[in-house]
Parts: structure tokens; C-alpha cells; sequence
């Protein structure tokens, strides 16, 4: 996962600190769900934020149209759950030494610090430092779709513990604050698309957005993009999408002598090219080619993106500071020559 909803809003960064040690006392966690409409968590973003002057304004518009909004209002609730814990640790825990080693390595800093105390009052300072304890919070607050209980559309079960799966095997990995660092979590939806046929919906693609995501020195962005078929009941891959025409050289003859991997990526990088560097670029962005002696374009196929009736949403992949997706946009049309005749007919 990437980790994740970033066409992103630009939010504050707040410097942490990244030391501290392991508790090693009982922690509580308090478990609430919550179900809401969603009339204030739609939002209709045009324009997606992307960490990246070379695209234009028009190539990087990305929004949840009428359509989406009215298909998600119909369909989906927005569950919470909040899974914040809380416990109790001493300064001696904290540093990861018993009480003993901890007054004692007191004593001689303070007593070396301040050599007018008396030996009583060097103690006693020491015995409050380590003996100290305080309560440590972490909040956990997972905001996620479901299909709404009383909906009669396809799949309704399976895409609900799809996500849900997804949401706790992300909660199962996240930390807990110590005495000296403080981290929290906070995941949003943002939607990006939502289609229908026969009056029923048949898919969904939204991002899943984690911010903050634990701390470092920066408040982290993770970022989970869910793309699901209701017709089938599956998640959508890229391959699902996208296919390398046998003659893909004679219609792009600038891989007539290009001796690499091509897959569906690779094409899909070079119509990205062209729309940032014009007609006749061929390996121009080099955010958008492997690492190596030789200019390549990426060939892995990766199942990081969104998408809706309009454009495709693809994050090429590469890291950006403090943890950002890298989204490249690129509409449809644009993709006609390498998208699957079948997927041609589920968008429309």
C-alpha cells in the first residue's frame, strides 16, 4: 500500500521529534463505529493537487462529477471507526531502564548540573524525574465507505469486507505514541469516480487518505486507492484497462528500435510524455524512466491509481517528500489506441 488521497489537499506540516522508547505497559483501546451520510464528505475537488509544475492546470483537473456524487449519495455510507488508545508510562519505562538506573543516572547529572543541592534534595529531584507517569495518547480515527445495509445491488457483502479488510490490516499496522514522540491517524475518502448500469451501480474508485500517518520528522500522508466492479464483484487492475497492441510500434513508431520491455506502463508513460513534452517527445521526463546507464521508460505494472468516465489517475511511482503520491492525469481519449475494447464498453 502506499501508501495513499493526495491529490491532495496541501495541509500544514508539523515537526516532530523521531527518538523514544518502547512502553512496555498494558494498553486500552476504546472501539466506536459510527455511521453518517454523505453529504458533507463529498467533496468536488477540479483540481488535483500534484507535486509537480511540468503538468498543466487542464492535464492535472481531476473531480467527482454530478454523477459520481449522486451515485455515491445513493449508495454508500461513510462508517467511523475510532480506534485511539491510551495507557500509562513512567520516565524510567520510557527510557527503557529500571527505576534504579534511572535515579541513579539522575543523581549524577543533576548533582554534576547543580552542586549547591543537598544530597536529600538531589534525590528527591531525581525520584520525580523517574518515577514521573503520564497518560499517552494516540488517535485513530478510520473514516471508510460501505454500501448502505438496505441497498439491493451486487456484491454488496464483498465489497464491504473488501475494504474493511483492507482499513484493519492497515489499523493492525499503525504505532502508538511515546513519551517522546506523539503520533496520530486520521483516514478520510475522497471519490474520484462511480458509474452505473441498469440503474445500479457498477463501480467506484476513491482514495482512501491517512493524514496524518504517524510522524517522523514530518507528519506523514499514507494512501490506499480502491478500484472495485460491481458487474463482477472484483477489484479493477490496470491490466483490466490497459493492453499493448500487437502493432504498438507501427502505431508508436518511436518504439520501432526501442529494445526494452514493453508494457502496458511503458506505453502508458510515453502518452504521458507527449502530453507534457509535446508530439514528438520519446523518453523526455526522466521521472517517468527506470533508474539505469540507459533511458528507459518503467515497464512494472502497478496497481496504484484511480479513475472515472474522463481520465485515468496514475501514480508513476515515484517518492516525494514526506511521503506523497506522484499522480500523473491523462483522459481517456488519449488512451483509446491501448485501452481494452471491453473496458471501452464498461465506461460507456
Amino acid at each position: 500500500m502506499h501508501f495513499y488521497k493526495f491529490y491532495i489537499f496541501l495541509l500544514s506540516i508539523l515537526l516532530i521529534s523521531n527518538c523514544g522508547g518502547d512502553a512496555s505497559t498494558t494498553i486500552t483501546t476504546t472501539t466506536s463505529s459510527t455511521s453518517t451520510t454523505l453529504t458533507d464528505t463529498i467533496s468536488t475537488t477540479e483540481k488535483l493537487v500534484v507535486w509537480d509544475e511540468i503538468i498543466t492546470s487542464d492535464f492535472q483537473k481531476i473531480f467527482a462529477d454530478e454523477e459520481t456524487i449522486s451515485l455515491v449519495n445513493k449508495y454508500f455510507d461513510i462508517l467511523t471507526v475510532d480506534k485511539s488508545t491510551i495507557y500509562q508510562q513512567s520516565y524510567y519505562e520510557a527510557t527503557s531502564t529500571s527505576s534504579e538506573e534511572c535515579i541513579d543516572w539522575e543523581i549524577e547529572y543533576i548533582s554534576e548540573k547543580d552542586n549547591e543541592l543537598s544530597e536529600e534534595e538531589v534525590r528527591s529531584s531525581a525520584e520525580e524525574i523517574c518515577l514521573r507517569v503520564i497518560n499517552i495518547e494516540t488517535k485513530k480515527i478510520f473514516s471508510y465507505p460501505q454500501i448502505k445495509m438496505n441497498s439491493d445491488i451486487n456484491c454488496k457483502d464483498e465489497f464491504n469486507e473488501y475494504v474493511t479488510n483492507i482499513v484493519n490490516a492497515y489499523i493492525e499496522n499503525t504505532d502508538d505514541s511515546s513519551w517522546f514522540t506523539r503520533i496520530e491517524y486520521e483516514m478520510n475518502t475522497e471519490y474520484i469516480g462511480a458509474g452505473s448500469k441498469d440503474d445500479s451501480i457498477s463501480y467506484v474508485s476513491f482514495i482512501l487518505d491517512i493524514f496524518p500517518a504517524g510522524a517522523g520528522a514530518y507528519i506523514f500522508r499514507d494512501w490506499i486507492e480502491i478500484n472495485y466492479n460491481f458487474l463482477n464483484c472484483t477489484p479493477i487492475t490496470l491490466s483490466d484497462m490497459l493492453t499493448v497492441p500487437d502493432n504498438y510500434d507501427e502505431i508508436y513508431p518511436s518504439f520501432a528500435g526501442y529494445t526494452h520491455e514493453v508494457t502496458e506502463i511503458t506505453l502508458l508513460a510515453y502518452l504521458i510524455d507527449i502530453e507534457q513534452c509535446g508530439s514528438d517527445s520519446f523518453l523526455c521526463d526522466t521521472r517517468l524512466q527506470k533508474y539505469g546507464p540507459e533511458k528507459e521508460y518503467v515497464s512494472y505494472l502497478h496497481n496504484s491509481f484511480l479513475f472515472n468516465n474522463n481520465q485515468l489517475v496514475i501514480d508513476i511511482g515515484l517518492n516525494m517528500p514526506h511521503r506523497q503520491p506522484n499522480y500523473r492525469v491523462i483522459l481517456w481519449n488519449k488512451l483509446e489506441l491501448i485501452t481494452n475494447e471491453g473496458f471501452n464498453e464498461f465506461l460507456k
